[in-house]
């Protein structure tokens, strides 16, 4: 009397039931504990709990059929998939991403523009479209991962160049910031 259940979105989903001693989070699609088998009564009695249906609207994917009965309206966007995503945003048609971003659940919409950041959409199009729908500046989002993705990778070149400058069995301490308490050197 289980069904598979995944978190769609890009973030972690949680919820509890106290009638049943029940807490649950799920972790972000694609990593460990996205997915977990859960009993239907379970479901139904988050569907009846105080943003229960918010979260199973908008963030968790299960069966169509049961989807249904628990009066979901189930589009053709409801089960997509990471790759489903990717297929939308390389090959993908503009009509196709415009339905998509209309009918998509909350955490397929999510996933839409994760992938998008991640990919660096090249398509101008389609970039537009995304921004106008959801309401954001996707341009700048990807600008934006560019410049901490470079930033990370120089952070990660000079901790390599302090750790190949060590002399053998001797840790090399660095300091990461200023300490709170720091009050300038006085020289002579």
């Amino acid at each position: 009397n289980k069904i598979l259940v995944i978190n769609r979105g890009s973030c972690s989903v949680g919820y509890s039931i106290p009638e049943m001693s029940v807490n649950r989070t799920f972790r972000p699609l694609g990593q460990p504990g996205d997915r977990m088998n859960i009993s239907k009564e379970e479901l139904k009695a988050l569907n009846y709990t105080h943003g229960g249906r918010i979260i199973i609207e908008k963030y968790l994917m299960f069966d169509e059929d049961f989807a249904r009965s628990l009066g979901l309206d189930v589009e053709p966007e409801y089960n997509y998939t990471i790759e489903d995503v990717k297929k939308l945003l390389t090959s993908g048609t503009l009509e196709q991403l415009e339905d998509c971003l209309e009918f998509a659940p909350e955490g397929v919409l999510d996933l839409v523009k994760k992938e998008a950041i991640s990919m660096r959409l090249d398509s101008h199009q389609k970039r537009e479209l995304i921004s106008k729908k959801l309401g954001i500046n996707l341009d700048s989002m990807i600008k934006n991962d560019i410049i901490i993705k470079s930033a990370e990778q120089n952070t990660n070149n000079e901790n390599k160049a302090v750790t190949t400058s060590k002399k053998q069995g001797e840790t090399v301490k660095t300091r990461k910031s200023t300490p709170v308490n720091s009050k300038p050197i006085l020289t002579k």
